[in-house]
């Protein structure tokens, strides 16, 4: 084999050297630090266990990326998917056991939200609008301990503050 072949060629270097370079001068420009790509949510990770059945955690919609194409359109049980938010998760949500009720709702005084959630064996678990409000909500029974990934999205793409309430039994 010949060095060529093992060896990316000096143009592709420079080009892969080229844009990695602008993607961190983009993010410096815009005020975003170069880790904040490599982070794993927008507003970090919380946990459920045992001594705690419940949480709150705070976070605001925003992004122009269509939730329905991270999640192919449809959820496990056949819900339909959409919404717009960022393209990495808001909040991963830890459960460190089994449960046998969930129940996640947003709290974005009266907004139009929207919520995708993955679950550890890569399913998906959408919703939108939760009894009479147009804040979304899930119900789910019987989950399995493991990482969950939580997008909260707005019908229409726009920033809005909202509370991600989660309780377990």
């Amino acid at each position: 084999m010949t060095s060529t072949m093992r060896q990316a060629s000096r143009p592709q270097r420079i080009h892969r050297r080229g844009a990695m370079l602008s993607a961190i001068l983009a993010s410096l420009c815009l005020g975003i630090s170069p880790s904040a790509f490599a982070q794993a949510s927008n507003f970090g990770e919380f946990r459920l266990h045992p001594k705690t059945q419940g949480a709150r955690v705070d976070g605001s919609t925003g992004g122009s990326t269509s939730l329905s194409a991270i999640t192919s359109n449809l959820d496990r049980n056949e819900n339909q998917c959409f919404g717009f938010g960022a393209p990495q998760p808001d909040h991963i949500l830890a459960l460190t056991k089994s449960v046998k009720q969930l129940k996640i709702t947003v709290d974005s005084q009266g907004k139009d939200t929207t919520l995708v959630i993955q679950a550890p064996d890569g399913s998906f678990i959408c919703a939108d609008d939760f009894g009479n409000s147009k804040d979304a909500g899930i119900e789910e029974s019987d989950l399995a301990a493991g990482k969950y990934k939580i997008w909260v999205g707005s019908v229409i793409p726009r920033r809005s503050s909202y509370h991600l309430d989660v309780q377990a039994s």
